[in-house]
């Protein structure tokens, strides 16, 4: 059927060039014809009855116990101001997407459109970092002009460092995690150059975590992914890795810049742990949390988020997760993540980059506002679906099995 497989194709690209809305609309035409196919399929029944597994769990909580929660304590706690925090509303309703991946084939077509879409994301990337280097082009600004990238410099440490930031530029992460895994299993000239450029391209994107995680990236895999022996030489390869790099005196300034607290970021994030500490005195904000929108009523959460316009949230996810839901949906949320993550370090070695890739993600979303955004929620989905194939026998009208998925993805 053609119609998911579209669907499937235009989420993807719309995640890398239409996060928002402002490219044209094609955020919107995806998200329509992916509720168009997910109602089609439902009432023509062409697909299987929902099943019981931690992907319909993640949709549960997602999408329909935690926005419920969210608004009975908005409703309890509003003032009447405008309701401006959605993105768990929409988190909810991207999460829906799992359900487009009906079968493996659907899956390996998912990767292969996320494969191609980040692989065209680092294109731009290049370009566009040599247009402004070298040739001082304003091409750039058919993105800029629709947010849907930056460009500028960031300061470190006296060094003023170009950077061209898509919001979908935490994508490449896991880009960087597939090319690594193809590396390995099929070593060649081409896959070393993809691994290269994705690596560059990640750094260029100008956040100092995603500076770290190409320098580190190696080490950081081998941490996540390997048994003791090969994580203590994992942790010795950082260790050598950043003592060269200490040796050297402009990175050695620049690499203390990026952690000391006196950096406006690093002080602004440091300064938001103080209202938190504030907000989770009182026990009961704590155990069930503030709900949506308590810009509103909350003083401390106010004070938070002064700095930003129309905003709701920090960008600290994790310790925000708390102060919206408390610890009890928190945990819920949080246990189905690492129950899906779990099951995803059991998936054959051609699909174990999804496992390390979307730790180290998870990592990055600590501090930035990721994980509840389109460039979290599809790659969550379509694990979610990945692991599910794998655990479960074929599909009914399905005859191909997980084994096709695993098959597809083996390199030539």
């Amino acid at each position: 059927m053609l119609l998911p497989k579209a669907s499937i194709f235009l989420l993807w690209l719309s995640a890398v060039f239409d996060p928002i809305g402002n490219f044209f609309g094609l955020r919107y035409i995806a998200l329509g014809l992916a509720a168009l196919t997910l109602g089609w399929v439902t009432l023509t029944r062409k697909y299987p009855q929902v099943e019981c597994s931690l992907r319909s769990l993640l949709v549960l909580v997602l999408t329909i116990v935690m926005p419920t929660y969210g608004i009975i304590l908005y409703a309890i706690n509003a003032n009447g101001g405008e309701f401006i925090d959605t993105s768990y509303i929409a988190s909810g309703a991207l999460i829906l997407s799992a359900y487009l991946y009906r079968d493996d084939k659907d899956c390996t077509l998912g990767i292969d459109c996320f494969v191609i879409v980040s692989r065209l994301l680092t294109i731009i990337v290049f370009f566009g970092f040599l247009s402004q280097v070298f040739y001082s082009s304003d091409w750039m600004s058919f993105f800029t002009e629709r947010n849907v990238a930056l460009v500028s410099f960031r300061e470190y440490a006296g060094f003023n460092l170009p950077y061209i930031y898509f919001l979908a530029s935490p994508l490449l992460i896991l880009l960087l995690a597939y090319d690594w895994a193809q590396l390995k299993h099929s070593p060649g000239v081409v896959r070393y150059v993809f691994f290269a450029c994705t690596t560059l391209a990640l750094a260029l994107t100008g956040t100092r975590a995603h500076l770290l995680i190409a320098i580190f990236f190696i080490p950081l895999t081998m941490l996540i992914t390997s048994n003791h022996t090969r994580q203590l030489k994992a942790l010795l390869l950082a260790l050598g890795v950043g003592v060269v790099l200490l040796t050297l005196e402009d990175t050695r300034q620049l690499l203390f810049s990026f952690f000391s607290a006196a950096e406006t970021s690093n002080s602004m994030k440091l300064s938001l742990l103080d209202g938190y500490s504030e907000i989770f005195q009182n026990p009961m904000t704590l155990l069930f949390g503030q709900g949506f929108n308590a810009h509103e009523w909350s003083a401390a959460l106010r004070d938070m988020i002064a700095m930003e316009d129309k905003a709701s949230k920090t960008e600290l996810s994790y310790l925000e997760l708390f102060r919206v839901f408390g610890v009890v949906i928190t945990a819920c949320f949080l246990g189905v993540i690492a129950l899906i993550m779990l099951q995803a370090s059991k998936l054959p070695s051609t699909l174990h980059w999804l496992y390390s890739g979307f730790a180290i993600y998870l990592l990055n979303a600590a501090l930035n506002p990721y994980l509840f955004s389109v460039n979290g929620m599809l790659p969550l989905a379509l694990i979610a679906s990945i692991v599910y194939y794998y655990q479960s026998k074929p599909v009914r009208g399905n005859n191909s099995g997980f084994p096709y998925l695993i098959k597809a993805l083996a390199p030539q």
